[in-house]
């Protein structure tokens, strides 16, 4: 997306700084380009069937001199106070961000790690940032959330590492995520329903039901798995 994006900014250029700058951004956004490949064949075939098919992906080299040519030959017919090869440089710029948003949205898994994303993120923004002050909220002092916090922290540390072992033994993210992720409903539901109106009626159980809600941290870590 943002090589696409640079691409079509060499249009804008006016000077050879300008078309330095351009063309050092490109590289930098395309040099991750044949390692990743590279990666990618590894983790699916064997070395003897890889040689193969990287060289499916270099020959693309090759083909866009063909096509490419092609195409610049008939921009260059174009009459317009546009220059032809700004006029190419746009054209291929906005072709490859469309075709990568397009690919991009009609992907249904990209929506539901969107979705999730949002969702297990709700309990970070709200509870984990703002923990020491929530605390205070159920009647501790400053000393003693501070002090609350290193349990939470530890209880944080096992359902990582436990939910991580488990979805490998499991070879199941999914479920494994879904149950990291009730204790945390089960804590804010608790926090709720102890301290309603914004009076703490059992600093115990609040505290319990802060710890709870730890364990969001292990299911979002399934998203990036």
């Amino acid at each position: 997306m943002l090589w696409g994006l640079i691409l079509g900014c060499h249009a804008a250029c006016t000077s050879f700084a300008g078309l330095a700058i351009c063309r050092t951004l490109l590289g930098v956004f395309e040099s991750c380009v044949a390692p990743i490949l590279v990666l990618i064949i590894a983790m699916w075939y064997k070395k003897e069937e890889q040689g193969r098919r990287v060289s499916w992906f270099y020959v693309c080299n090759s083909l866009t001199m063909i096509f490419g040519g092609l195409l610049a030959y008939g921009v260059s017919f174009i009459q317009s106070k546009f220059a032809s090869w700004r006029i190419f440089f746009v054209a291929i710029g906005n072709f490859d961000c469309m075709k990568l948003v397009f690919e991009t949205f009609k992907d249904i898994r990209v929506w539901l790690v969107c979705l999730c994303t949002m969702l297990s993120s709700i309990p970070n923004g709200g509870i984990s940032n703002f923990n020491t002050i929530l605390l205070t909220t159920f009647g501790y002092t400053s000393r003693e959330a501070l002090l609350m916090s290193a349990p939470g922290g530890a209880i944080g540390v096992i359902c990582v590492l436990g939910v991580g072992y488990l979805s490998d033994k499991w070879r199941d993210r999914t479920s494994v995520m879904l149950i990291a992720i009730l204790p945390t409903i089960l804590g804010a539901g608790l926090m709720i329903g102890l301290d309603p109106n914004g009076v703490p009626k059992n600093k115990a159980g609040l505290l319990a039901a802060s710890f709870l809600t730890g364990t969001f941290g292990a299911a979002f870590m399934l998203l990036l798995a």
